[in-house]
Order: C-alpha cells, then sequence, then structure tokens
C-alpha cells in the first residue's frame, strides 16, 4: 500500500526542509514535488527549488523535470505522480501550489482536449472582447467558481469545458465525476506549515533580496536569450517582476519591494486555499519544528492514526 504525507503552506515556510527531515527520520521515505514552478528544468533561483545538499539527502521525484518551451497541467502532475505511486511505499508530497495538490489528492475531471475549432473560437473571443467577457460567461454557469479574473489559463480552460458539455451547469459536471471517480488508490494525511504574517515578510524580504544578490537577474536576461519570456515559469512571481524590470516597466529600486508584496499576495491565496481543509494539522516552524517532524514520522508510519496538534 502506498503512504503519503502532504505538506502544504505558503511560500517561505521551509516545507522542503521539513519534507527532508522528515523523510530521514521516516527511513526509505521519498519526497514528490508538487511546486507549480519547481516542476521545470532551467529555473533555479527564483523557483526556490530544493538546494543540491536537500537533493542529497533525500530522493526526489519531479523536480526540474519539464524541459522548455513546454507546459506542465495538473492532469500531467497527476498521472505522472500516480504513476510513482504505483511502487508501493512511503511518500512526501510537498509544495505550495493547491490546484495541483487537490489534483493528486482528490482527483480531477478529465475531459480530454476540447475540438481544435472550439479552442480557436475562445482564443478569439477572448483577444477581441477580453478575459472580463468569458468569465462573465463562467460565473453565469459557475456562480461559485474558485477561479480568479487574472487567471486566464483556467478560465479559458473552464469555457471549454462547459462548452464542450451544452446545457450543463458545472455543478452537474462535478458530480457526475464524483460518481464515476475510481477510488483513491493511495492513503493520505496532511499537515501544514504557517507563519505570522509581520515574521512571513521578514522572510519572504530575505529571500528576495538573496535571489537578486545570487542572479536572479542574470538568470532572466539568460532564459529571455533563449526566446523563453513566455515561458510559464517565466509568468510566476518573481520572474515576471523581473521581466518587468528588464523590459523597462520599472525602476531598479521598485523590483525587490514589488516582488515583497507579490509574494505575500500568493502566501495569503495560499493560505486561504489550504485552510479550507479541518483536517490539516498546523504548525509554526519557529516555535514547533520538531514536533512537526515528529508529527509527519507517526502520520507516515502505519497504522495512520490521528495525531493532535502538540500544545506546548
Amino acid at each position: 500500500m502506498t503512504h503519503a504525507l502532504f505538506i502544504v503552506g505558503s511560500t517561505a515556510t521551509g516545507k522542503s526542509d521539513l519534507a527532508v527531515e522528515i523523510a530521514e527520520a521516516a527511513h526509505g521515505t521519498a519526497i514528490l514535488n508538487s511546486d507549480s514552478v519547481a516542476f521545470f528544468d532551467k529555473v533555479q533561483i527564483g523557483a526556490a527549488k530544493p538546494s543540491a545538499e536537500l537533493l542529497t539527502r533525500a530522493k526526489h521525484h519531479l523536480v526540474g523535470n519539464v524541459t522548455p518551451p513546454n507546459k506542465y497541467t495538473a492532469g500531467d502532475f497527476r498521472r505522472d505522480a500516480l504513476k510513482i505511486f504505483e511502487t508501493p511505499g512511503r511518500y512526501i508530497v510537498v509544495g505550495g501550489s493547491g490546484f495541483y495538490t487537490q489534483a493528486l489528492e482528490k482527483g480531477m475531471y478529465e475531459v480530454g482536449e476540447p475540438d481544435p475549432v472550439l479552442k480557436e473560437q475562445i482564443a478569439k473571443e477572448a483577444e477581441t472582447s477580453g478575459f472580463a467577457k468569458l468569465y462573465e460567461e463562467l460565473q453565469s454557469r459557475d456562480p461559485e467558481t474558485k477561479i480568479q479574473p487574472a487567471d486566464h489559463y483556467r478560465i479559458q480552460r473552464a469555457i471549454e469545458v462547459l462548452r464542450m458539455n451544452p446545457g450543463k451547469s458545472m455543478t452537474e459536471i462535478r458530480a457526475e465525476f464524483e460518481a464515476s471517480k475510481p477510488e483513491q488508490p493511495f492513503t493520505s494525511k496532511k499537515i501544514g506549515l504557517f507563519r505570522p504574517r509581520e515574521l512571513l515578510r521578514q522572510k519572504v524580504t530575505e529571500r528576495t533580496r538573496r535571489m537578486i544578490k545570487q542572479g536572479l537577474i542574470e538568470e532572466v536576461e539568460s532564459l529571455r536569450a533563449e526566446g523563453l519570456h513566455a515561458w510559464a515559469p517565466l509568468q510566476s512571481v518573481g520572474y515576471k517582476e523581473v521581466q518587468l524590470y528588464l523590459d523597462g516597466q520599472i525602476k531598479r529600486e521598485e523590483l525587490e519591494p514589488l516582488i515583497v508584496q507579490r509574494t505575500m499576495q500568493l502566501a495569503k491565496s495560499q493560505m486561504t486555499w489550504f485552510k479550507r481543509d479541518p483536517n490539516t494539522l498546523w504548525f509554526d516552524p519557529d516555535v514547533a519544528w520538531k514536533e512537526a517532524v515528529k508529527a509527519g514520522v507517526e502520520l507516515l508510519t502505519p497504522p495512520l492514526e490521528t495525531l493532535k496538534i502538540p500544545t506546548e
């Protein structure tokens, strides 16, 4: 049987370090990345991938496995992860990308690729009328959508799904999926890391400063020289702001504060997503690190008994 421990939480909380410590303590445990930027090869500094040291201390899967200019969807991740899970064992799934984590943990609706004509039609509508119009259509058929107005890729994909299923609401589509999806082929437990907002801001500021010093701007310049400016990871927080600077849209002194601001916005949205799950055990890494490691090891060791959060 395959046992999976999910480590979730916002950026800059130490999830990668915790995963390695738990993997070392629970001998024979492998780590599976679920961060949507760390999947990609050729991005390192701004992706905040596990360091070379961490990668040598525990076996890692799906880190830097996607070469440019390829995409990597949540569906791709789920298929690759389940393939890895076919080898029984203990795995730690770690990352701050809630949509990818959910795709693996709870499954996702597989609709395949839409008709090319439909896909082109929706793309043209987005170009001529704007995504605001498409978002209105999405809201009318899915009033409870969690997709944000700025998430153009997921808006377009959702409209494709809806138009491929005329006469059905997203609620009906989801209900059909829930009724037909197979049983989850692994057991799962979940712990999360959080930091108080001001301390998190301090950590994010320190990390941003360190990334720039280590060569974040030069990393982006090199990738842009290969024609990869529109590649998915270069649209993520940190990389996107550097591109604004290189394009002359912001000044050099504005770069660090903008990255920090947008990273904090990302952290807020990550915590909003993950805190919806009442079964996640939360730990502050600055005051309960040992407790988090202990909890992770015990949750990975069958029988997977419910463990209360330490009160001390």
